[in-house]
């Protein structure tokens, strides 16, 4: 076999795609990756609801501390009230489900237009008109492999969403806390 004859199978064999076996384990780890991530996202913005939840509760059941210490300025705990509030807005935002209220005409699902794997895009049909559109996309793998591709970067789109709004929570906790403490020692150091 010639050298050029040589270098030309092996490009081939380069483009060739991965086996069918290779590429299922390939989608089930991205999409398991996504779930995991989603997981953890819910889990972060839960600690973050609980937590901020717990200091407002403590605040307003204490009457913000001012109730026992006459002469503490009510801003100190008002401010920390303030950015727990704000901390668990953007938490509970994390958290919540974002469900796009798009109408997919049945026509578009039953041609293979619309996502199968999301549930808002098949509400319009049957049970047997889902099943022959789910029939029709797995005849033809390129089909199924788009489909899953496109859920899960819309996947990856939520949770962008939901790390951006988690990290929002947990900068606004930070420098909320840090400045309220620091506030709070420089007071006591003012006072004696």
């Amino acid at each position: 076999m010639s050298r050029k004859k040589g270098e030309e199978v092996e490009l081939l064999k380069k483009k060739k795609k991965g086996s069918a076996r290779s590429v299922e384990t390939f989608y089930r780890n991205a999409y398991r990756t996504q779930l995991d991530l989603t997981s953890l996202a819910d889990n972060k913005a839960n600690i973050m609801i609980s937590v901020n939840g717990l200091i407002v509760t403590a605040i307003i059941a204490t009457g913000g501390f001012a109730s026992y210490a006459g002469e503490l300025p009510i801003l100190l705990p008002l401010s920390v009230l303030i950015v727990s509030i704000l901390s668990m807005i953007f938490a509970i935002l994390a958290a919540s489900p974002r469900v796009a209220n798009l109408h997919i005409a049945k026509d578009d699902l039953l041609q293979g237009k619309a996502n199968l794997l999301y549930f808002n895009n098949f509400l319009s049909v049957s049970e047997d008109e889902y099943a022959d559109a789910m029939y029709g996309v797995i005849e033809d793998v390129e089909n199924i492999y788009r489909m899953m591709s496109a859920h899960i970067y819309n996947m990856g789109k939520v949770l962008i969403r939901k790390y951006r709004f988690l990290r929002i929570s947990y900068i606004v906790f930070l420098l909320g806390m840090v400045t309220n403490s620091v506030l709070f020692a420089l007071y006591l150091v003012l006072v004696q």
